[in-house]
């Protein structure tokens, strides 16, 4: 896995419509912390962004380049339209997927991931995760395999759960899966861990968990959620 495209390609409407890449944290902005957390387990790392919406491009890293992509239709469509622009990929070449709201408290996240998925070269599609307390969402597993998802919204507060670290990883090949999931039609938006659920029961191979230590990814939506991020890390 040598690409990580950190994604922001959302109209961040919860967050004021500001960019969150580029929200505070402990003095750096959001991408900054991210790409120092990340440049050293990756040859590239790329921002997708979808250009109607995004408009601050000061205070992107230097080692971070600009991909455009489609935002507005859900996560998995814009990271497919993304992907499709990386350049040099080959049909078994890992991408590795970042949220562009996602807080890293450390490197754990990337060198853990990267070292499971590489390990695995049957699979195409990967999910970071851990077992956490009072999860927005989670999985349902066959082991390793990911069957159900489920959403906090549609199903209330579990005590824990296998809850995704905001960090997922496709081989080019899984862009033909992707297709076709993106035919079946949608009355909201296709997202990413609908994605991962739907692989279970389709012809393509199923996405798999990969744990990685705990406590070191922390998101956020909107400026609460922020603030509660910024308290906690003092």
């Amino acid at each position: 896995m040598h690409h990580l495209i950190i994604m922001s390609a959302g109209k961040n409407s919860r967050f004021n419509s500001e960019e969150k890449i580029l929200a505070s944290i402990n003095g750096l902005s959001n991408i900054q912390n991210t790409y120092d957390k990340a440049k050293s387990h990756f040859s590239s790392i790329w921002l997708a962004i979808d250009p109607r919406w995004f408009k601050r491009y000061s205070g992107i890293p230097d080692g971070v380049e600009i991909i455009e992509t489609v935002g507005g239709k859900g996560d998995i469509h814009s990271i497919y339209h993304a992907m499709k622009k990386l350049p040099g990929m080959k049909s078994d070449d890992l991408a590795g997927i970042c949220w562009g709201d996602a807080v890293f408290l450390s490197d754990a996240p990337f060198l853990e991931f990267k070292r499971l998925c590489n390990s695995s070269p049957e699979c195409n599609a990967f999910v970071a995760v851990s077992k956490d307390r009072y999860p927005y969402a989670w999985f349902d597993v066959d082991n390793d395999v990911v069957k159900k998802a489920y959403f906090r919204k549609d199903y209330g507060d579990i005590p824990a759960g296998i809850h995704d670290q905001s960090l997922f990883a496709f081989r080019m090949k899984a862009m033909d899966s992707i297709e076709e999931y993106l035919s079946v039609p949608s009355t909201g938006e296709w997202k990413t861990l609908n994605y991962l659920e739907w692989l279970y029961s389709s012809r393509w191979n199923s996405a798999r968990c990969r744990f990685i230590s705990r406590g070191n990814v922390k998101s956020f939506n909107t400026k609460d959620e922020l603030k509660r991020i910024r308290e906690c890390l003092g």
